[in-house]
C-alpha cells in the first residue's frame, strides 16, 4: 500500500512538474515574441530615420514642420538619448525627458518621471513606440502639451 502511495506521489508531482514547465515555456516564448516586436518596430523606425536624413531631412527640421519648438522626450532608452542628441544645437529645444525607470539627468536636462508635475511644452514626442498608446492616454490626462510618436513625425513628417 505505501509504495502503491509512494508512486501516486511520484506520478502527481512529475505531471505537476511537467505542466508548470510547460506554462513556464509559454510565458518565455509570449516575453520573446514580444521583444521580437518590439526589436522588429525600432528596426523600422531607425531605417526610417536615416533614410529621411539621407533624403535631407533632419529630425529637427521634421519638428519644426509640426510646430513644434519646445519638447519634452518620453522615454529615454536608446531612442531617446539619440534624439535628444539629435536636437542639440538646433531651433528645437529639449525642456525635459521623461522615463518610468530613470530620474536624475542627461547631460544638462532633467529626467522625470511620469507621475511628477509636467511643464507644458509643444509636444511630448515619446520614443517608447510600442506603448504609445497608453503613455498618450496617460500624459493626456496630465498635461495639455501635444502628445505625439517620434514614429509620427518621422513617417508623417516629410508631407508638411
Amino acid at each position: 500500500m505505501k509504495w502503491l502511495r509512494a508512486v501516486f506521489l511520484l506520478a502527481a508531482g512529475g505531471l505537476t512538474g511537467v505542466f508548470f514547465n510547460e506554462r513556464m515555456k509559454k510565458g518565455e516564448k509570449q516575453l520573446q515574441l514580444k521583444n521580437y516586436k518590439k526589436y522588429e518596430c525600432l528596426y523600422h523606425l531607425m531605417h526610417q530615420w536615416m533614410t529621411m536624413n539621407e533624403m535631407g531631412f533632419s529630425v529637427a527640421g521634421l519638428l519644426a514642420a509640426f510646430g513644434y519648438k519646445n519638447i519634452a522626450i518620453y522615454g529615454m532608452a536608446d531612442v531617446g538619448k539619440h534624439l535628444y542628441h539629435a536636437l542639440q544645437g538646433s531651433e528645437i529645444k529639449v525642456s525635459y525627458c521623461i522615463d518610468r525607470g530613470k530620474s536624475g539627468w542627461y547631460r544638462d536636462t532633467e529626467i522625470k518621471k511620469p507621475e511628477e508635475a509636467l511643464e507644458d511644452v509643444d509636444a511630448v514626442i515619446v520614443t517608447a513606440i510600442m506603448d504609445f498608446e497608453e503613455i498618450k492616454e496617460y500624459l493626456q490626462k496630465k498635461t495639455d502639451s501635444a502628445v505625439v510618436s517620434l514614429e509620427e513625425i518621422l513617417y508623417e513628417g516629410a508631407w508638411r
